[in-house]
Order: structure tokens, then sequence, then C-alpha cells
């Protein structure tokens, strides 16, 4: 699967534009043999999309109108890309594959936005994407946007789809503040691309925003509301304690009394 590497020395500087292309094209017709026909070579090619390898996610980006749903474990391996620990080239390579993918197939839309909404925050559990270096995340969240963007210009029909993600994933109250803060400021870059989606998202923004507000309200009530009755019961137990002291006092001076 691997295409040899060429190395370059001081007189010859490496393989030519021609021969990168001849590579290229190569794996282009490979792709497509094993897509058409079924090949033997079928798993070997998801192992390659499962690792991430750029050139591979170039040649299947250029065959994804050949891709359909029966084509299972490779449908999976693309939606499984690692976009924390890949590089740039395969970021790049995976978004041109996802949106012609998106574009040819509409089958494919939800799933790939609910893959690219995931990465845009840590939902569903993935607390490494808050881990990530500044730099890195701002750079992941980049290609992520450039990809939701170009699908939504040449699928204009798109957006119906994409906003009841945006609304299923936002954050929960019990969620930290860094992942509130981080899904706030990917929607409204998303407003920046798709104005046609602006008032609705705005409106989440409101909606939700005021139900955490609520939810902090009524916590804050709550947490008052226990501490007022922990202190009345303690201002009770010190009545109490003291009105049975009153009562031994003045059965000692009935028996003094006696005596």
């Amino acid at each position: 699967m691997e295409v040899e590497a060429v190395q370059g020395t001081k007189d010859d500087p490496g393989p030519s534009i021609e021969r990168n292309i001849s590579h290229q094209q190569s794996r282009i017709e490979f792709v497509e043999k094993v897509l058409k026909k079924g090949d033997s070579q079928y798993d070997k090619l998801v192992e390659e999309i499962k690792g991430g390898n750029f050139e591979w996610l170039l040649a299947l980006a250029k065959t994804a109108s050949l891709i359909r749903p029966t084509h299972r474990s490779l449908s999976k391996a693309i939606l499984g890309f690692n976009w924390q620990r890949s590089d740039d080239a395969a970021r790049v390579a995976c978004s041109q594959l996802l949106t012609n993918l998106a574009t040819v197939h509409a089958e494919y839309l939800r799933p790939i936005f609910l893959m690219l909404v995931r990465h845009l925050n840590a939902q569903g559990g993935d607390e490494a994407l808050l881990d990530l270096d500044t730099k890195v995340l701002e750079a992941m969240h980049e290609v992520l946007h450039a990809t939701i963007s170009k699908i939504l210009r040449l699928r204009p029909t798109a957006g119906p789809v994409l906003m009841p993600i945006l609304i299923r994933l936002f954050p929960q109250y019990e969620d930290s503040v860094i992942q509130q803060r981080l899904y706030v400021k990917n929607l409204l870059r998303i407003t920046e691309y798709a104005p046609h989606l602006r008032d609705k998202i705005l409106l989440l923004l409101i909606e939700r925003l005021v139900a955490l507000d609520v939810s902090a309200y009524s916590c804050y009530d709550n947490d008052t509301a226990a501490n007022d009755m922990t202190s009345h019961m303690d201002v009770q137990d010190n009545h109490d304690s003291s009105g049975n002291d009153d009562d031994d006092d003045d059965q000692h001076q009935q028996q003094q009394q006696q005596y």
C-alpha cells in the first residue's frame, strides 16, 4: 500500500512533479478498483485511512462518489479520523474528503456534521480536546470550520441538518465553564459564514444562557434554604438545651428546700 519514497540528493533534488503526480494517480486508480470491484485489498485501504495517511485520504477524496454506506468499515474509519493527533496535511486531506462525501451523498451529511461539531467541543467525554495546546486547538478548529463552511456553500440545503445538531450538542449546565465558552465561541464563528443560520443560533444562545442563569439561581436558592434550615435547627437545639438546664436547676432547688 505504501508508495516507494524517493530520497533526494545534492545532485538530484528528488522526484519530479510528474512522478509525484504519477504516484497519486496510481493511488486513485487503486482506490477506484477497490471500491468498484470489492478488491481483496479493501481491508488494507481501511487500515491506511485509520492511520490518517494523508496521501490515501486525498486519493479517497477524488473517488468519494464511489463510496457507499455499504462500505461500512471504510465509512467508520473516515468518521473516526483522529483530529487531535493528526498533522495539518492529514486534517486538510480529511476535510477535502468529508466535503466531497457530503456533497455527493446526502446520507452522509448528518454523521459528518455530528463528527465535526463534536470536535468543536469536548462533547461526549472527549476531554482530551481541553488539554490541547491553544495553537493546536485553534489550528484544528480552523480546518473544522472551513469544512463546515464548504459543505454549507456547496450544499445549501444542509443548514436544516446542521442546526438540530448544534442544539443537541450544546453543553449541559454541569459541564465546565471552559466547555461552555468554547462552544459559544464556535457557534458565533459559524454565524460569520452561515448568515442564514444566524438568527436561530443567536436565539439558541439566548435560551441556553438564560437557562444556565436560572439553574445557577435555583442552586443558590436551594443552598441558601439548606443553610437557613441548618441554622434554625442549631438555634432550636440550643434553646432546647437551655430549657433542660433550667428544669434541672428548678429540681435541684426544690430538693434543697425539702432538706
